[in-house]
Parts: C-alpha cells; sequence; structure tokens
C-alpha cells in the first residue's frame, strides 16, 4: 500500500487506485486500501462514492481516522454539517494530531463556531492553519470566517502570518482594499523575509490592478524594489512587470504547485486587464490541472464564479 500512497501524494489517482485493487485482490480487509480510494473520490468531487469507499474501510476497522476524517470532509461538501462535524470529531478522538484538529477548526470556522475553533487551534499546538469557505462561494459566506480572523489576531497581534490569511480571504471576498492593507502590513511586519513575502508583493500587485489603480501598483513595486527584496527578482514578478509572457511563465512550470501559483497569476492579470475570456482559460486549467490543496486553487475557483456569475446577470 505504501507505492498507492505515493501515487495519490502525486496526484495520479488511476494509479493508486489501481495498486488499491490490487491489494484488496490479496485482503478483502485492508482497510487504507478502501481509504486511497475513497480520498481519489473525493479529490474528484464523487463525494457519494468516497463516502461508500469510507464506509467500507470501517468496516475493516473502526480505528481508521483517516476514514472519518475524509467522509466528513465529503458530508461537509454535501452540506451535510452535522454528519461532517460528528465525524471530525471521531476523527480527532483518535488520532489527537494537529491535522485533525486544524480541519475541526476550519469547519467550527465555517459554521460560526469561534470559540470551537480556537480551542482547536490551541489544541493543534500552533500550527499555522488557513480559514475560507469553499472554493467558489459568495462573498458574503466569508463573513464568519472573517469574524474569526479578527478574534485571532486581537488575540496575537504579533503572528503576522495572520495578516496575510486575512488579506488571501478578504482577496476572495472582494473586500480588495482591506486585502491590501492586509498584504502590505504582512511584508512590512516580517522585513520582507516572510515565507509569503512573494504571494503577499503578488496579491497586492494584482489587487491594485483589480481596482483600476495602475499607480499605486507601480509605487508599491517601486517602493519593494528600494528595499531590495528578493521576490522581486522572481519570474512571477517579471512577469507582473511585462518582461515575461504568461504563456512562458505557465509553461515553465513543473509541478501541479507551480502551475496552480501561475496559471492563477496569470489569469487574474488577463481579467483585470479586461481580457476575460483568456484570462478564463488559465483559470479553467488551474481548475482542471491544479493542486485543490493549495490557496491559489480557490482563488482561481472562486474567480471563476465570480465570472459565471456576471455572465448570467449579462444575459
Amino acid at each position: 500500500m505504501g507505492r498507492a500512497f505515493v501515487f495519490l501524494e502525486m496526484g495520479n489517482f488511476t494509479e493508486a487506485i489501481a495498486d488499491s485493487k490490487r491489494a484488496l485482490a490479496v485482503d478483502r480487509r485492508c482497510g487504507e486500501a478502501y481509504i486511497v480510494m475513497g480520498t481519489c473520490s473525493y479529490k474528484v468531487k464523487r463525494y457519494e462514492e468516497a463516502i461508500r469507499f469510507c464506509n467500507q474501510a470501517l468496516e475493516c476497522s473502526s480505528k481508521l481516522s483517516e476514514a472519518y476524517r475524509v467522509r466528513g470532509l465529503c458530508y461537509e461538501s454535501l452540506g451535510q454539517s452535522e454528519k461532517s462535524m460528528a465525524d471530525l470529531e471521531r476523527a480527532n478522538a483518535i488520532r489527537q494530531d494537529s491535522e485533525s484538529y486544524i480541519t475541526h477548526a476550519q469547519l467550527a470556522a465555517r459554521q460560526g463556531y469561534y470559540e470551537q475553533a480556537l480551542d482547536d487551534l490551541s489544541a493543534a499546538g500552533g500550527k499555522r492553519a488557513t480559514f475560507k469557505p469553499a472554493a467558489g462561494q459568495r462573498s458574503q459566506d466569508f463573513v464568519p470566517v472573517l469574524a474569526l480572523y479578527e478574534k485571532m489576531i486581537k488575540a496575537n497581534p504579533s503572528n503576522y502570518d495572520l495578516y496575510y490569511d486575512r488579506g488571501l480571504t478578504c482577496f476572495m471576498a472582494q473586500k480588495t482594499s482591506q486585502s491590501c492593507a492586509d498584504f502590505e502590513r504582512y511584508i512590512e511586519a516580517t522585513a520582507g523575509k516572510g515565507r509569503n513575502v512573494l504571494p503577499a508583493a503578488v496579491w497586492t500587485i494584482l489587487a491594485y490592478r483589480k481596482m483600476n489603480q495602475p499607480a499605486r501598483a507601480s509605487a508599491f513595486m517601486t517602493a519593494l524594489d528600494s528595499k531590495k527584496l528578493a521576490c522581486m527578482k522572481s519570474r512571477e514578478i517579471e512577469f507582473l512587470r511585462g518582461k515575461r509572457s504568461g504563456q512562458g511563465l505557465v509553461a515553465a512550470c513543473k509541478s501541479k504547485r507551480d502551475l496552480t501559483f501561475a496559471g492563477t497569476l496569470v489569469g487574474l492579470n488577463l481579467v483585470y486587464s479586461g481580457k476575460t475570456d483568456e484570462g478564463r482559460s488559465y483559470l479553467k486549467r488551474v481548475q482542471t490541472e491544479g493542486d485543490s490543496a493549495l490557496d491559489e486553487y480557490a482563488v482561481a475557483i472562486t474567480e471563476l464564479s465570480v465570472l459565471e456569475s456576471s455572465r448570467r446577470k449579462a444575459h
């Protein structure tokens, strides 16, 4: 089963399922094989099928916390919040690790249970977690998540990652000006050395372009240039300066992670430049080929939802 998990991690679901089926041919009670198959189904949004695989895994052993976790995520995607919370609590009770607590905290936050979310984060040992509604939801669906960030920042104002995370949430919630403020605060507070400085700079430039404020975008880049930040020499910033083509930026990607960031960046820049159809094509590629676990993927899907809503209104 080890190779099946490797294929799953790589996003090669076909081979992961094939290895799992081979394992089941040897041992029909190999719960881990059902978990891999269920996770693959969840990743491609076949939630009912994924639930059935998780049920089969739990028939093999009721101690398989990952089966509860994946099934809980499926229930969440199907809008069955109570079942989702119950499964994630079962996963927490078995594993009691940071990943389980963070998943539970994220769901609690989306349902407005802020104190529960904060308790779960405390149990996770301070490990970083981002909070946002499911990708593509409406801007008003971000309200409870932003309220949680307000509480978290108030409780720990020196945790500068929170400003980056809230900035990204504001970006998706169409609170563009606030997103700029949070990203710029993050860059300043970390002296341009934070792990998310490059994406913070990219989102800020895009946000100013979205608001049709090219002068502020240029001034922002000039300010970062004066600080001699390493990120300003990146290929992503070169693209935003017009020194590299979007096609070339995406073609240079060697992983799903790179494609997700570059495709979202190019797609948004085109949309904000008035080239909606061309931008949509890049965002669609992220949707089909990108890494759904990344924040940039959520940004791409949310923008596609906004574009689709605008198209329906126009017709």
